[in-house]
């Protein structure tokens, strides 16, 4: 529905489009890419939150929300910057009919072979601009409460409370940004 500029496409008629285009696979069409990028991604937003953390904080272990916005803004920024063309790739995978593309690398050769080495970078500025909040509310709120948790509790935080912590810090930051991806989608 975000790739139509019809405005006509339903849920349900989107769903049946997806079938039929291709059955079941269908539904997961640039998945693989979504798997492979996601672990160097937010690998290296953690790691780059607290290398800028360290940077921009006054006390480390004590920082402001401020500092916290900040080091995880620029984090996102980082992180998404280096995975966009997998971006890029899972979102042609997804859209594209079937047998356009013969998979990660055949989609990003593809594209480079006839667009240029910049269509790998198409809509990067509307991805940053929305990352750059998403980031920001997403580990400066997961920071928060988990440093909350271990100021009252005196121990480190359970799988599942880092689980919790990890999933309301999600939904804070995708409320924020959602209309940037929505955009950035389109481009």
């Amino acid at each position: 529905m975000q790739a139509d500029s019809t405005g006509k496409v339903t849920i349900s008629s989107g769903l049946r489009d997806i079938w039929k285009d291709g059955g079941a696979k269908a539904f997961f069409r640039g998945n693989g890419t979504n798997v492979v990028k996601i672990a160097p991604e937010t690998a290296c937003k953690f790691i780059c939150y607290d290398m800028i953390k360290e940077k921009v904080c006054k006390d480390v272990k004590a920082p402001t929300t401020v500092e916290r916005l900040i080091s995880g803004a620029a984090a996102g920024f980082t992180a998404q910057s280096l995975i966009y063309p997998l971006e890029i790739c899972k979102t042609r995978l997804a859209l594209a009919p079937v047998g356009t593309y013969s998979g990660i690398g055949g989609c990003i050769t593809k594209i480079m072979a006839e667009e240029g080495p910049k269509a790998l970078y198409k809509g990067w500025g509307a991805s940053v601009t929305g990352i750059i909040p998403y980031a920001a509310i997403d580990l400066a709120v997961f920071n928060t409460i988990r440093d909350a948790y271990v100021a009252k509790y005196d121990n480190e935080p359970s799988v599942v409370t880092l689980l919790c912590c990890g999933a309301f810090s999600g939904i804070c930051g995708q409320v924020v940004s959602y209309p940037l991806a929505l955009i950035r989608t389109l481009l």
